[in-house]
């Protein structure tokens, strides 16, 4: 397989340009909804994967263990993203900025996102040691840029709640 972080960095541009054909004001409504989402799935990571690690070992055995944590973590973050993007959002309403502000804003907004999702998809499978790719190693610029995954800048579950909180204020406040 050709290097890692392409895959991620492809899809961080899709999402970005998603972001930018959406606007702003819809892309927030998103970025909610994966903070809370990373916020949550750090929670079970942190006090429930041993459990959940041991029922798939005896259901799976345990070798599959981490290909089924992987797989259930990022067809959780997977399903969560689908879902709001296909699903109504919340929308910061008012009037959007128009013009090329508008359109940097909705692009850095849509960059964001796509780091959200790209990073973590990337953690959870470096976490379990890329089990579905085949790839064993990682060449130092893919090490180096593990270093600025979400999870990595920002370990603390309760981090990711707070912007999202903020946000949702400001979204309801108007």
């Amino acid at each position: 397989m050709g290097p890692v972080q392409y895959v991620y960095l492809a899809v961080a541009v899709i999402i970005a340009l998603i972001g930018l054909a959406r606007g702003y004001e819809k892309e927030l409504g998103n970025s909610i909804i994966f903070m809370i989402t990373i916020a949550l799935l750090g929670f079970i990571e942190a006090r429930y994967e041993a459990q959940i690690a041991s029922f798939a070992g005896r259901i799976f055995g345990v070798n599959n263990a981490a290909t089924f944590l992987f797989l259930l973590y990022s067809l959780v973050f997977v399903l969560v993203v689908f879902s709001s993007y296909s699903g109504v959002t919340f929308n910061y309403g008012g009037t959007p900025l128009k013009g090329f502000g508008g359109q940097l804003l909705s692009l850095l907004v849509g960059i964001f996102n796509g780091y959200l999702i790209a990073g973590t998809l990337w953690h959870y499978a470096n976490k379990f040691g890329y089990p579905l790719t085949g790839v064993t190693q990682l060449a130092p610029t893919q090490a180096n840029a593990l270093n600025y995954l979400p999870q990595t800048i920002f370990p603390d579950t309760l981090f990711w709640v707070v912007p999202a909180a903020i946000l949702l204020i400001m979204r309801v406040r108007g």
